[in-house]
């Protein structure tokens, strides 16, 4: 196909990792704004186990939660036992 257009393989390639790429992009954000309103009507509680199972029982199970999709909640201050100020 390449040779028909007269282009490179890897401006083929580079351009079909590009919409690849966006697709990508978009399913990302849909599935960030999904977790984000599990996370709200659960008033802030669930976790990420809980969340994964609602995401589950969803008609669109095809998701996944991963690193790329970064941190819902804040996370919680680290707390200081009492015994180990001197």
């Amino acid at each position: 196909m390449c040779d028909v257009f007269n282009i490179p393989k890897s401006t083929y390639y580079y351009h079909d990792y590009l919409t690849c790429k966006s697709a990508q992009e978009e399913e990302d954000k849909e599935l960030s704004k999904e977790i984000a309103r599990i996370f709200k009507e659960s008033r802030n509680n669930y976790g990420t186990r809980k969340i994964k199972k609602e995401l589950a029982q969803l008609s669109e199970s095809n998701w996944s939660i991963n690193e790329r999709n970064g941190p819902v909640m804040r996370p919680s201050e680290k707390r200081v036992k009492a015994s180990s100020i001197v």
